[in-house]
């Protein structure tokens, strides 16, 4: 598709200087038949080209840059200096047999050098120019999604610790009245780590894999709430797969047991839904806890959650904290819905 694009830009550009020719030996009283025009302009845009190719070539290997830039400025100088003999040759050569012309003479090459000095300096330092525009956005996309992968990453290491101390927090506690729950606590404390840290450094996971992780804490907080607390799970089968930031729902059901269930007497249930509506993937952890207080204050989990969602989807996700009807607090997450296929 790029080829067709650059092949169609040059035909263009050949087909504009081509009208510009034939319009203005009409002008001047010295008209030509289209083709004679098209045989005496297309052969010089064609060497263009192709002389491209090279010009590319030499403004990757020498960019115009800070540090670099009068030995560099001198190289293209001389650069285009090459090529514009190289296109007054060859036009000389190939042009006047195409128009049957009398044969290659001194007059006739430096008419030709005159002719063509301005456009084949127009069309290289054009050229270097766009080179190096290009350059300059990759670059700067570049450095763009080095910066985001920074922040995501700066943001998913501060939510570990702060999950690592409440859970340390809270076998401290059972240490004292059941070290055997204490025990159990830990070895599910080292799976999730373990899990963890086999996930890398990858931003996104399908939401199995997250949900296999969100069990390992389950099965911590399920110790530590005696199973006092029901888990409800409505999760579609179609949505398995799809894509998800990694430590996605940990810090959202954190959040549901800190604020809302630790705060509630007798039995208590905590629902996750997950579906897929309107191209979007759904998701909404419930509690039927304690409810927000009047004034909501996000903490370190809810407020990183949120954003990592802006970094990673912009504008098509959202993250929504509000009482449920009937009595606790719900979060619902919507982002854009894609998949991972099945190897």
């Amino acid at each position: 598709m790029k080829r067709i694009a650059i092949a169609a830009a040059w035909i263009t550009l050949a087909c504009v200087f081509i009208a510009q020719e034939y319009v203005l030996a009409r002008y001047i009283g010295r008209p030509m038949s289209l083709i004679r025009v098209i045989l005496g302009v297309a052969p010089h845009y064609a060497i263009w080209a192709l002389l491209a190719i090279a010009i590319v070539a030499v403004s990757r290997r020498f960019p115009l840059e800070p540090g670099r830039l009068a030995p560099h400025f001198a190289i293209h100088v001389a650069a285009s200096l090459a090529f514009f003999a190289i296109d007054v040759a060859v036009s000389s050569l190939v042009v006047p047999p195409l128009l049957r012309a009398p044969a290659v003479t001194p007059f006739l090459i430096g008419f030709a050098a005159i002719r063509s000095f301005y456009d084949d300096f127009l069309l290289y330092w054009g050229i270097v120019g766009v080179t190096h525009l290009l350059r300059f956005q990759r670059s700067r996309a570049e450095l763009q999604r080095a910066f985001t992968i920074a922040q995501l990453n700066a943001l998913r290491a501060q939510l570990q610790p702060h999950f690592l101390f409440n859970t340390l927090n809270s076998i401290a506690e059972l240490m004292h009245v059941d070290v055997a729950a204490a025990e159990q606590m830990i070895d599910s404390l080292s799976a999730l780590l373990r899990c963890s840290l086999e996930g890398g450094e990858r931003q996104e996971i399908v939401l199995q894999d997250e949900l296999r992780m969100l069990d390992l804490y389950l099965a911590i907080q399920q110790v530590r709430f005696s199973d006092s607390v029901t888990i409800e799970r409505d999760i579609d089968s179609s949505v398995q797969h799809a894509l998800v930031p990694a430590l996605l729902l940990q810090p959202l059901v954190e959040n549901a047991f800190r604020h809302g269930i630790a705060r509630r007497r007798g039995r208590a249930t905590l629902a996750i839904r997950a579906a897929r509506q309107n191209g979007q993937l759904r998701i909404e952890v419930r509690d039927d806890g304690a409810g927000l207080p009047a004034a909501v204050r996000e903490g370190i989990g809810l407020r990183n959650t949120r954003e990592r969602l802006a970094q990673l989807y912009g504008d098509a996700q959202s993250l929504l904290l509000e009482n449920a009807q009937g009595g606790g607090a719900r979060v619902v997450v919507t982002l854009p819905y894609r998949a991972e296929v099945p190897a």
